[in-house]
């Protein structure tokens, strides 16, 4: 079944609310959002039958993205997404529920790399992160061939995946991601972070 992205130009409060909505209307099977794969609400979730959910700990979800909304004002509308999957629960219908992203050690860096306006680290950081995207679509659609899934992401990511979902060559990637640079380091001596994970993801 092909995956279903809700469009998202940016993180808004009211593209979360849209979101919720259109969780509450497709009834999805599986939902991956782009959230770091060491974060919550994560896989750990799914070994439950949807009766058995740990609500408790659910709760301290949305609780904790009602505090990062201080930070990140999009994130109060995603409480509406997780009322909106918990409702599915309560139903009796079973929804997994899949984190995308990178580990937060490099999703962290945004403010830092946004602040010091390196396009190529920019570029690198989002590559890195990408590449941990396709991995977990790829990854969920082979264990779930025939489950309805709505990937939660903004819309530059999406254009990202389509594009590494056609299996496109290792120049081809080359170019899509860094083409604008001319000159670009990719020793990356002078990011620790970026380096680890580039070093890691490139072969």
């Amino acid at each position: 079944m092909a995956l279903i992205h809700i469009s998202e130009s940016k993180h808004t409060v009211q593209n979360s609310l849209k979101k919720a909505r259109a969780i509450k209307k497709l009834k999805p099977d599986i939902v991956i959002f782009e959230y770091p794969k060491d974060s919550e609400p994560g896989i750990y979730y799914n070994k439950f039958s949807p009766n058995k959910k740990p609500l408790v700990k659910f709760n301290k979800v949305k609780q904790g993205l009602t505090k990062g909304a201080r930070k990140h004002p999009w994130l109060a509308g995603d409480v509406k997404i997780f009322e909106e999957i918990e409702n599915l629960w309560s139903s009796g219908k079973q929804v997994l529920l899949f984190n995308m992203d990178g580990p937060r050690e490099l999703t962290v860096l945004c403010d830092k790399i946004v602040k010091s306006q390196n396009r190529f680290h920019f570029d690198v950081w989002n590559y890195c992160r990408e590449q941990y995207m396709i991995k977990t679509i790829k990854q969920v659609r082979a264990k779930h061939p025939k489950a309805k899934i709505i990937v939660l992401c903004h819309n530059s990511h999406w254009e990202s995946i389509k594009f590494l979902l056609s299996n496109p060559s290792k120049q081809a990637i080359k170019k899509y991601y860094f083409a604008r640079h001319k000159h670009p380091d990719f020793s990356l001596k002078d990011a620790k972070v970026l380096r680890k994970y580039w070093a890691r993801l490139l072969g």
